[in-house]
């Protein structure tokens, strides 16, 4: 039945049914159909590139946006979209009636059902009715992950952790003594609370008004007289498409760009604009280019603010807050502090002190513990505590209320202006919790977990303006990379937790991560071992053209798993390869003698002709064998396979060597591709279940904000690109890190005002 559906589930359906509804076909007998190749639009996320997207109303829009959100990014193919309905449809069982999961709402057309290309829907001709019942119960307030309980007083233990070299791996334990107002742990009432503004459809001030605003802060002191001259001016060199400027009209939805040169009143036109809105009861947020840039903008418009109330225009006292990564706060503070005019503080002007407070924190569980500088500073423990009646579940810092760290948050949710830096509003998130929209379970705040700053911004202002888009753009393609470790001689690594983890969750969700966490942790650790045994194995090695030390280099650098395809091509077809331009041919040979995934080739496509010289099936056989190893380590023999398979073609002994090397790691490395996209994409239909072994891999597995709202990559598909480090102390240092970049931060700026 629907409602035992799981998120992909209900994606798929939902979108069979707006399949239905916008792109309709029917067969001989006048069923209305929906079709497969149409189905897939809707796993592209893109739905800006369909011609009738701008002129459907809101509520339509938001639920195609929720079948999108819960669509597989392996269903833009037809065929692996067709076999996913086969599966829910109960095609592939044995007892067909009782394994179809969507409540026989859909069926298949008569015939062979391999060879469909379209479901009968059947349900009642109301097919958004439809959809909004299969994926509503998917985006309620319970279905996004619970914030952490706060913890008690009492005794409490810190994360397991590396701690550098004098520490090793340890953690301690500290003792929160109770107090007369803290005698138990703090209720989800003590998170921000976060209300989400009523829509509007414009934000439209008028060049009079912000002209007059201008005016009005120009009285302040001589300092800041310039903003009205330098505003007039503005507007006056301000031209639209139908003219003169005579308002600045920020539609609902759209991303609207105002092109102007450097030091023609941008900035100016940004700060008059919040403290209009401040008059106007209208939320702005502003996003600016780095930390300076917040603080220096957060500093002008709460002095106009100040005036502003001072002289009444404001009839109660209002603020702008600065936003920014809790995690690098002291950092900041530190290179501030390093930049100043005097090593004392008592003798910097009020500006500095006033933003060296705003970067200043201290944490009270340093005090706890011995030595109190045993966790880096940025790297405390605000929501990694446990306790002995908490178990494995982590709980949130006592003191993070009150901590200057999360002090921004709780500011800012009653602030007329909100400012942050680019990569904040990308990456950076609450980390400890809101409560949004006042909401309670059994009678008791239930707040929500992990929010990002961008949501925050966009669910608590009314428009939200960005400083240099081209720099935001720039930032947002930095974000869209992210690093694990896949194996470790020195901690538990990220694939290890995932494991443990999945064991804790529901049959039809462990089974799904089960393969691809398997294969990726085999894969991770032999190669890892391989390299750090002594048998010649290495994942980066030199070669001569590289310089004198070329050759010598050993596993240092990153490497993918196609980055070397050139040089094995050269070594195995020295003549072929002799031209700049290697045919592509040759390229594709390459994979061809990869071990492929069994659906990874149609049956009708053309073969390629393999080159003559060895025995190319074979030696797809002998890399089968290193990928599928079935409980034996075949590194040994697949390469002394190897050896007699291309020595023809490749006689000399350390040209031969070479290749080998070259072709195992990129067998390997190509295999973690695959398996690392899969466990990605199974990660992601996870966030629905409101458990913490699923907080924990999500955490694990944390993809970037533009990869989670554009998880298909620019190319098709994610790049990874893979590390060894602590190769000097093979035995108790040495890892293998994996750097992926994936999303599509071009579409996610182009389309920020849509989200």
């Amino acid at each position: 039945m629907s409602g035992d559906m799981t998120g992909t589930e209900a994606g798929l359906a939902g979108a069979l049914a707006l399949a239905a509804h916008y792109f309709p076909r029917k067969d001989d007998e006048g069923h209305v159909l929906a079709g497969f190749e149409e189905a897939t639009f809707f796993a592209h996320r893109k739905p800006q590139a369909w011609s009738e997207w701008a002129n459907l109303p809101t509520s339509e829009r938001n639920l195609i946006r929720q079948v999108m959100t819960l669509m597989a990014q392996e269903w833009t193919d037809p065929k692996k979209l067709r076999t996913s309905v086969l599966a829910m449809l109960g095609v592939l069982s044995s007892e067909p009636d009782i394994a179809d999961r969507s409540g026989g709402s859909l069926r298949l057309p008569p015939g062979d059902p391999h060879l469909a290309d379209a479901a009968i829907p059947r349900m009642g001709g109301d097919f958004l009715g439809y959809v909004q019942r299969v994926t509503g119960p998917f985006f309620t307030f319970g279905k996004r992950p619970k914030a952490q309980a706060f913890a008690g007083p009492g005794k409490l233990k810190t994360r397991t952790a590396y701690l550098g070299p004098e520490h090793g791996t340890t953690s301690r334990e500290i003792f929160i003594p109770a107090t007369p107002d803290f005698r138990e742990a703090p209720g989800h009432e003590f998170l921000p609370q976060v209300h989400t503004r009523p829509p509007r459809d414009r934000v439209a001030p008028t060049v009079e008004q912000l002209l007059e605003v201008a005016k009005t802060l120009s009285g302040q002191d001589k300092s800041v007289r310039y903003l009205h001259k330098v505003l007039k001016r503005f507007f006056k060199s301000m031209k639209t498409t139908t003219g003169a400027m005579t308002e600045l009209d920020l539609t609902a939805g759209d991303l609207q760009l105002l092109n102007a040169p450097t030091g023609s009143g941008k900035t100016v036109l940004v700060r008059v604009l919040a403290s209009w809105a401040a008059l106007n009861d209208r939320r702005i947020a502003l996003a600016v280019t780095d930390v300076r840039a917040t603080l220096e903008m957060a500093w002008d418009i709460n002095n106009d603010l100040t005036y502003l109330h001072k002289i009444k225009r404001l009839t109660e006292p209002t603020h702008c807050t600065p936003l920014m990564s809790p995690s690098s706060m002291h950092r900041r503070a530190m290179d501030y502090a390093a930049l100043g005019t005097s090593t004392q503080i008592d003798e910097w002007d009020r500006r500095a002190r006033t933003d060296i407070g705003l970067l200043s924190t201290g944490c009270a569980q340093r005090a706890l513990m011995d030595p109190p500088t045993l966790y880096p500073y940025g790297e405390e423990n605000c929501t990694s505590l446990t306790s002995e009646a908490s178990g494995s579940n982590r709980l949130t810092c006592p003191f993070a209320p009150t901590c200057g760290k999360f002090q921004q948050f709780y500011r800012a949710t009653n602030a007329a202006v909100i400012v942050t830096n680019h990569a904040n509003l990308l990456e950076g998130r609450t980390r400890i919790g809101v409560v949004l929209d006042g909401q309670e379970f059994r009678g008791q705040a239930r707040g929500t977990r992990g929010m990002s700053v961008l949501e925050m911004t966009l669910r608590a202002c009314d428009a939200l303006v960005i400083d240099e888009i081209d720099a935001f753009q720039t930032a947002a393609i930095s974000r869209c990379t992210s690093e694990i470790t896949l194996a470790s001689r020195k901690r538990t690594t990220a694939l290890r937790e995932i494991d443990s983890d999945a064991k804790n969750l529901p049959v039809v969700h462990e089974m799904g991560l089960v393969s691809p966490v398997s294969h990726a942790r085999l894969m991770a650790e032999m190669l890892l071992l391989w390299l750090c045994s002594g048998r010649g194995l290495k994942l980066n090695p030199g070669n001569e053209t590289d310089g004198p030390d070329g050759a010598g280099r050993d596993n240092t650098g990153w490497r993918l798993a196609h980055s070397r395809d050139r040089e094995i091509l050269q070594i195995l077809f020295p003549e072929a390869t002799a031209a700049e331009d290697i045919p592509p041919e040759l390229f594709a040979f390459l994979n061809e003698i990869m071990p492929a995934r069994w659906y990874g080739s149609e049956p009708d496509e053309e073969e390629l002709d393999l080159p003559e010289g060895a025995d190319w099936d074979a030696v797809r056989t002998a890399l089968i064998a290193l990928t599928a190893q079935r409980g034996q380590d075949h590194l040994t023999d697949t390469r002394d396979e190897m050896r007699k398979l291309l020595l023809g073609l490749v006689p000399d002994a350390h040209r031969q060597a070479a290749v080998i090397n070259l072709l195992v790691t990129r067998t390997v490395l190509r295999e973690l591709d695959g398996a690392l996209d899969e466990l990605r994409a199974q990660a992601q239909t996870l966030r629905y279940l409101d458990l913490g072994s699923v907080r924990k891999i999500l955490e694990t597995m944390r993809s970037s904000t533009v990869a989670t709202l554009y998880p298909l990559a620019m190319l098709g598909r994610s790049i990874h690109g893979y590390q060894v480090k602590g190769m000097d102390n093979k035995e108790k240092e040495a890892e293998l890190l994996s750097r992926s970049f994936g999303g599509d931060p071009h579409t996610f700026v182009s389309e920020l005002g849509p989200v």
